[in-house]
């Protein structure tokens, strides 16, 4: 999945812009201070702007659970429904824990979604990820379904 990879500049603002927020919360700046210094220095050694995840599908009875290593909330779900007609529960933090995977409407919203990365020391999915994951998750599901027997 891709990365919003910023350079030194960004970095920089989007610590800068998060702590006027955060001034009455002493645990909220320190987390600025620790991702600012972590994200430079990443930046600094050239890491990738991308992670690999492992996602599954699994199916019970007449639902189908995906799993991923991040968390989706409940948006995850009617994204797979669209895509597979089927019942799909996100199950989140499974394999891994990378932080939050914002839907695209969440990067116009500000907020939790798109600064989460913030307290996981990693960087923010590149927008659209969400819903580039939930249409090559599609596949899974129906090939989960037939391997079960529950194909339509």
């Amino acid at each position: 999945m891709l990365l919003d990879y910023p350079d030194e500049k960004d970095i920089k603002e989007f610590a800068e812009s998060h702590r006027k927020g955060l001034t009455a919360h002493p645990k909220g700046l320190e987390a600025c201070d620790i991702w600012e210094q972590w994200a430079t220095q990443y930046s600094e050694n050239g890491g990738p702007d991308f992670i690999a995840v492992e996602i599954a599908a699994i199916v019970l009875g007449e639902r189908v659970f995906v799993t991923g290593p991040f968390e989706t909330h409940s948006w995850m779900n009617p994204e797979l429904m669209e895509r597979t007609s089927r019942d799909c529960f996100a199950v989140g933090f499974t394999n891994g824990c990378y932080g939050y995977l914002p839907h695209d409407a969440a990067y116009e919203e500000g907020g939790y979604e798109v600064a989460a990365h913030l307290w996981y020391r990693n960087f923010r999915f590149k927008r659209g990820e969400f819903e580039r994951l939930a249409e090559s998750t599609a596949p899974l599901v129906q090939l989960v379904l037939k391997a079960a027997g529950k194909n339509e």
